[in-house]
């Protein structure tokens, strides 16, 4: 857990920090303190924290008088994009003024708790307050998957995988790659409206630094061969438009994947071994895969018509691939508050004509599902 306490009393923040400990006593847990409003307002903007708790009464800078930083610090936690979903706690023995704010505070969910030196209540308040976010499940990271067998595919990587469970609703299989915790979620079914809608659900209740997207597509392209890995830069829905009785007008909403968190993956894509460790173990069927890293469409339909294809590429000319699933997961990372790391990664199994077949499908998913683990790992580390 990553903490940000706003407090300028050393025996103050001194008991906070006991209780923090105790609380948290099997987490990993790192105390960032603030002893000045510019100084917080800094480490609001820079830093993600779990948890933040605000003496409301601090100075300026270092050596000044406190002053009322309600404001300040409501603003910042506001206007972050990395914490403006973070738990807060104001601890304050400044009753007047907590109870002039308390209207501000109860508007944003911030429970005020009074600290009083000689009494105990402070510590059962704050104590109550820790022990209801410490009960919420998070995991730090989340993979999707659209079919049962590209999920499958993961008992063919590192991770360490647990066993399949119905967390509300949800059909999620608990795994930990390098020591830390992640669920791989299966879709109810294929398509936009679920990955959506299940992507959504999942960022809302479990508040992932990383979000993942793995399995199988179809490719587009000269260049792109069967059983290559792709990595989306930007996808869109190839559907949005309108008919007319010209025919089809796109309106072609794309997203990407963050600049930082793609140029991570990229630099995975390069190492001169990573053929070697996806392909490790794992029948090659005369294939030597390639990463290709480009646009990608996403749509609603299966298409095994090389027409339709063709006028779908004809969207973009640097398109890759196209896929069922894909732009909804992005789209739903990129309007989460705040947005998790996130990308994507499939292995082209058919280039969406008659010639369908199953067969570099378990090949196709155990591809992307190694080139997924090994792609957080890395993330993880630079994170």
């Amino acid at each position: 857990m990553k903490f940000l306490v706003i407090e300028d009393n050393n025996q103050k923040f001194d008991k906070v920090k006991s209780i923090t400990d105790n609380i948290f006593i099997n987490s990993s847990n790192t105390i960032t303190r603030s002893s000045n409003i510019r100084d917080a307002v800094s480490n609001i903007y820079q830093k993600q924290f779990d948890i933040i708790i605000i003496d409301i009464m601090v100075p300026q800078c270092d050596g000044e008088a406190p002053v009322d930083a309600s404001d300040d610090f409501i603003s910042a936690i506001e206007n972050s994009e990395l914490n403006k979903n973070t738990d807060v706690i104001v601890l304050t023995q400044h009753s007047t003024i907590a109870s002039e704010k308390n209207q501000v505070f109860s508007k944003y969910a911030i429970p005020v708790i009074l600290f009083q030196e000689n009494e105990e209540l402070w510590k059962s308040a704050i104590e109550r307050s820790l022990e209801r976010i410490k009960s919420r499940v998070t995991f730090d990271f989340l993979i999707f998957c659209a079919l049962r067998k590209e999920r499958q595919a993961y008992k063919n990587t590192t991770a360490e995988l647990h066993e399949i469970e119905h967390l509300r609703g949800v059909d999620s299989m608990p795994m930990e790659i390098d020591g830390v915790h992640g669920l791989c979620i299966l879709q109810p079914s294929m398509g936009l409206v679920e990955a959506a809608t299940t992507t959504a659900q999942a960022l809302e209740r479990y508040r992932p630094k990383i979000v993942a997207m793995s399995g199988i597509c179809a490719g587009v392209g000269p260049e792109i061969n069967l059983c290559d890995l792709v990595i989306p830069t930007l996808c869109w829905e190839y559907q949005a438009g309108k008919w007319h009785k010209d025919g089809f007008k796109i309106e072609p909403y794309s997203v990407s994947p963050p600049h930082q968190t793609l140029s991570i993956v990229t630099q995975l894509t390069e190492q001169q071994d990573i053929n070697e460790k996806l392909l490790s173990g794992i029948p090659k069927m005369g294939l030597s895969p390639q990463i290709h890293l480009g646009p990608m469409a996403t749509g609603s339909a299966v298409i095994a018509d090389q027409t339709k294809m063709s006028e779908i590429a004809a969207q973009h000319r640097k398109m890759i691939a196209l896929d069922m699933e894909m732009y909804s997961v992005f789209k739903a990372c990129q309007r989460s508050s705040p947005a998790p790391q996130f990308f994507g990664v499939k292995t082209v199994v058919d280039t969406g004509d008659t010639n369908k077949s199953d067969t570099y499908h378990e090949f196709g998913c155990t591809l992307s599902a190694r080139f997924t683990v090994a792609a957080i790992s890395k993330l993880l580390a630079t994170n």
